[in-house]
């Protein structure tokens, strides 16, 4: 099964590939043992729920690997992922928006992740956007 990092599942059915140590695909690997670098994992990957803090450190550090090897690329939160107004009186809209803090685009099929990081005991997520295009959080 595909992991973010080492650990936990999220993906969206079962696969017979096997990561090596280093979380290489061994398919990926030639007979001389060249790693080929133009392929992510994107498109069997899903967006989860974070409701602990053992999966929150999974991901953090599966999203810095990917950006350190160059399979990502951090970019700036530009949207915020939810907006609305504060419980005052109609004529004071006290309006305000919450980022996440965190987006990675991949640069091999260029799908958008939004990482909003747990606040618990509010939780935090991953969203997916296999077009790259981002949406607010319905």
């Amino acid at each position: 099964m595909l992991t973010f990092g080492q650990g936990l599942v999220a993906m969206k059915g079962p696969s017979c590939r096997k990561r090596t140590v280093q979380g290489i695909w061994q398919d990926d690997v030639s007979e001389s043992g060249v790693v080929s670098m133009n392929q992510c994992d994107c498109d069997e990957r899903i967006g989860i729920e974070i409701n602990s803090f053992e999966l929150y450190e999974e991901l953090r550090k599966f999203f810095e690997y990917q950006v350190q090897e160059g399979v990502f690329c951090d970019i700036p939160v530009e949207s915020p992922y939810f907006c609305g107004y504060g419980l005052k009186p109609e004529e004071v809209k006290d309006e305000f928006k919450w980022y996440a803090d965190k987006w990675y685009k991949c640069k091999c099929c260029g799908t958008l992740w939004e990482f909003q990081y747990p606040d618990f005991p509010a939780k935090g997520f991953v969203r997916k956007f296999p077009d790259g295009k981002y949406r607010i959080k319905e």
